[in-house]
């Protein structure tokens, strides 16, 4: 079994890809970051403020590169995510509900 240790050893993030990586985020969830930066600058600059702080950034590049194989890495549930660690997931999720914010509008 692998540890999740072992999974993120190979990766180091920067604060500066912290960012980069809210950026990839969003695109995943089709949402719009210059419309939430025009739009709500606020919540904009708060999203990015949280990805610089957190905790797990080798874990969150690990996630968008979609290596990270959730039930053999010890001490993790199956089915552990993004949601699980990213500060952003709230708010992200509810950006995602605002059509306004969304790269395509879901009928």
């Amino acid at each position: 079994m692998v540890t999740l240790a072992e999974k993120t050893s190979d990766v180091s993030v920067t604060r500066a890809q912290q960012i980069g990586m809210l950026q990839r985020r969003m695109a995943a969830m089709e949402l719009v970051p210059e419309a939430i930066a025009s739009l709500e600058p606020e919540i904009f600059e708060h999203l990015q403020i949280s990805c610089a702080a957190c905790e797990y950034p080798d874990l969150c590049e690990l996630d968008l590169r979609n290596i990270l194989a959730a039930p053999d890495v010890r001490g993790m549930p199956a089915g552990w995510g993004w949601d699980d660690y990213c500060p952003n997931v709230a708010l992200l999720n509810t950006l995602s509900e605002l059509s306004w914010f969304r790269s395509r509008i879901i009928v």
